[in-house]
């Protein structure tokens, strides 16, 4: 895993995993325990800015440092770390390519509120480097979206019950459209992750969304492969699973929703590479 995966699971799997979410931790601490910022001695070698990165990322994922928690200026972080201000500088511009930390010339570095972009930026490039993207995509999405359709009939609320079958009803007029049926479909399955109660699948399948979008918008766009009608119905089946707090039901309604789908990508992929020859 790519060092922006890591961190951010990292982070979302902490105890305290609320604190991502809130609308921001104090806007100045003081960091009176000087042990806070040093590195073990273990983490002198190697790269020292890799060294403070990691220091950083454990009292983020500890939950030390929140977000809104301002950091000490730069000076300051690498008298306490002791190495030198590039060092600290480096890894603070690292963390910031990973939407970790903000810097804000003036103001200083402050920890932002965890966000699924340097993940989708990571998958989107990821996928379009693969052979097999589409293919692989439906593979991936499969893998986490059957146990979510599991999980989202167990820890769904009523209103989340109630708001999964109004999307039906949008997605059933909206099935011969196909950008509106693409953002349908595409906020269904964000609204099932949402269902699970588990913030580590809700905030990978928001990663997932652009991959997701252009899975989606893939193979709504095949008509001569696929049959609207059918996979209307196959969204209703989960749909009607969930709702029923049936989790057996919906994991398998899930499996025949992807498993119709990837002969399709199979034959994209297929063409693809005709083409290409």
């Amino acid at each position: 895993m790519t060092d922006i995966g890591y961190l951010i699971l990292r982070v979302l799997a902490r105890d305290q995993i609320s604190d991502i979410y809130s609308t921001g931790g104090p806007s100045h601490m003081t960091f009176e325990d000087h042990t806070m910022f040093s590195l073990p001695l273990d983490q002198h070698q190697g790269s020292r800015s890799n060294a403070v990165l990691n220091r950083l990322a454990d009292l983020i994922s500890e939950g030390q440092l929140v977000a809104g928690d301002m950091l000490p200026p730069e000076s300051e972080l690498a008298a306490r770390f002791k190495v030198s201000k590039p060092t600290v500088r480096e890894a603070m511009r690292k963390l910031e390519m990973m939407g970790v930390i903000e810097i804000v010339h003036g103001r200083g570095s402050s920890i932002r509120r965890i966000s699924a972009e340097p993940l989708q930026f990571f998958l989107r490039l990821a996928v379009g480097s693969l052979d097999r993207g589409i293919a692989e995509i439906i593979e991936f999405r499969r893998a986490i979206e059957v146990s979510a359709a599991g999980l989202a009939a167990e820890n769904g609320t009523e209103q989340q019950f109630a708001e999964l079958k109004q999307m039906m009803t949008r997605m059933q007029a909206a099935a011969a459209e196909h950008d509106t049926w693409v953002a349908w479909d595409l906020a269904f399955h964000a609204h099932i992750a949402a269902m699970t109660g588990n913030t580590l699948m809700s905030f990978m399948v928001e990663a997932m969304r652009p991959i997701m979008q252009q899975s989606i918008s893939m193979l709504h766009g095949q008509k001569q492969m696929r049959d609207a009608q059918k996979t209307l119905e196959r969204h209703v089946a989960i749909a009607e699973a969930i709702g029923n707090r049936d989790a057996t039901a919906a994991q398998a309604a899930m499996q025949i929703h992807f498993d119709a789908s990837v002969p399709v990508a199979i034959s994209l992929v297929a063409q693809d590479r005709k083409g290409n020859d």
